[in-house]
């Protein structure tokens, strides 16, 4: 059967064969899916008005469906369109490079990793974006008052204003050249976290010590940089305690939630999605976060439904559906470069990381085809997908059923692969580190 449904024969065979109950059914599932989602979160479907139909209508008329598709992908990807400039700040041989790669997913030895080197190999601001979410950007600065970094000269080379926020570094105390860092920063606006790294060298050094308290040492280590930075006049900063290998322990997470609460909704997501899945919350955390992107894509949809040319919705649907299926891939590290990478990083093979995911569509490649193999899952949307196209030569109602039946079909596709792709998440990080 082809897949471009037109003919009104073919839809009469298919609405013969239905039971009795069909539209019943249909219209119950509708109203299911309705009450799933809040007033506010119907508001973000309903966003398009007549205008921005008829605009969407000029656009396909003038440049044909690849432009219509553009258009309807720059206004769902709300997420991709946000940029985060993060600041990682500090003193030569802190960390400061170790802890980009780590945040951004990348190994040392990574041909595209911010180099590690004993002496200061940072010389000016260095940008570095995220492999999977390349809109957020790290910015490896120099060691300010090292022997070839000069505090002027620092100071003249960086636009503090244009950071979101800053993580000043330590492997010890802070020392008197970071309290230039925090005025600028104070002076910029802009929200600066006190990072201590290297904390699984630490607790290793002092376990070999007789009496060894692991809490006893984080006290110590924490009220050490605390009396630091109390010298320089700051009595009550929080500092984290981390470690760069182990961002699923000690501190990080608490650092994780406290950038959180510093950043607005959108940018909070883009963050959340940008980190590695080192833990199930974070798996969690970025499902509730994706949910929120699906909603932006059914919006696009719904538009793309509102314009009476048969058959286009689809089209546009598809598009749709693949662009925002590729991005929830890529944000739960599940595309095959992620996963390879993953696997060597561990000595493990890609088959082992694999094992006992339900769903081996995830892993493979992320296309229209397969779009269209997720939509045959639900008969209710293979119907309404069948319908469409000849409804929308249906005055009036043909716009409302392509309005309801392309936001309906794409948020369930989306909805159920993410589900999907969660347990996939979860059970590669459980094979990972070998958990029950």
């Amino acid at each position: 059967m082809s897949w471009c449904i037109c003919g009104r024969d073919l839809l009469n065979k298919i609405f013969l064969n239905c039971s009795s109950t069909f539209f019943q059914d249909l219209e119950a599932e509708q109203r299911q899916w309705s009450n799933k989602v809040s007033m506010a979160d119907i508001g973000s479907f309903a966003r398009y008005n007549s205008t921005d139909v008829e605009h969407l209508i000029n656009i396909y008329h003038h440049g044909g469906l690849s432009a219509l598709q553009s258009k309807i992908e720059k206004i769902s990807n709300t997420f991709k369109n946000v940029k985060i400039n993060i600041a990682v700040m500090g003193a030569s041989g802190v960390g400061k490079s170790t802890l980009v790669n780590a945040l951004r997913g990348v190994d040392n030895n990574d041909e595209d990793a911010a180099p590690i080197d004993i002496v200061e190999s940072t010389m000016e601001p260095k940008c570095y974006t995220h492999p999977t979410v390349p809109n957020v950007i790290y910015w490896d600065t120099p060691g300010v008052g090292s022997l070839k970094v000069k505090v002027n000269m620092f100071l003249k080379g960086i636009r503090f204003a244009d950071f979101d926020f800053g993580l000043l570094v330590s492997d010890h105390r802070f020392r008197e050249e970071d309290e230039i860092l925090v005025k600028v920063m104070k002076k910029a606006g802009k929200p600066l976290f006190f990072v201590r790294s290297k904390i699984d060298q630490s607790l290793w050094s002092e376990r070999k010590k007789p009496g060894y308290s692991e809490e006893q040492v984080f006290q110590k280590i924490r009220d050490y940089c605390s009396s630091s930075l109390a010298q320089m006049g700051m009595k009550d900063e929080r500092v984290f305690l981390i470690s760069c290998e182990h961002l699923d322990k000690y501190e990080f997470p608490e650092l994780r939630s406290a950038v959180d609460a510093i950043l607005p909704e959108t940018k909070r997501n883009v963050f959340l999605f940008s980190l590695p899945n080192r833990s199930i919350d974070v798996i969690k955390k970025k499902q509730k976060g994706l949910k929120i992107f699906i909603h932006g894509v059914v919006a696009a949809s719904a538009g793309c439904g509102a314009i009476p040319i048969p058959g286009l919705s689809l089209a546009c649907d598809l598009a749709l559906i693949t662009s925002a299926l590729l991005f929830m891939h890529n944000v739960l590290g599940l595309n095959t470069s992620a996963i390879k990478k993953l696997a060597k990083s561990l000595g493990k093979s890609v088959s082992e990381l694999r094992a006992n995911t339900n769903d081996t569509w995830i892993f493979e490649e992320i296309n229209p085809n397969l779009v269209k193999m997720l939509l045959m899952r639900n008969t209710t949307m293979l119907l309404l997908t069948a319908a469409e196209p000849v409804l929308d030569f249906v005055p009036v109602f043909g716009t409302i059923f392509g309005v309801t039946s392309s936001a309906y079909v794409t948020y369930t596709v989306l909805t159920q692969a993410l589900q999907d792709m969660v347990n996939a998440a979860k059970t590669v990080l459980m094979n990972a580190h070998d958990l029950a």
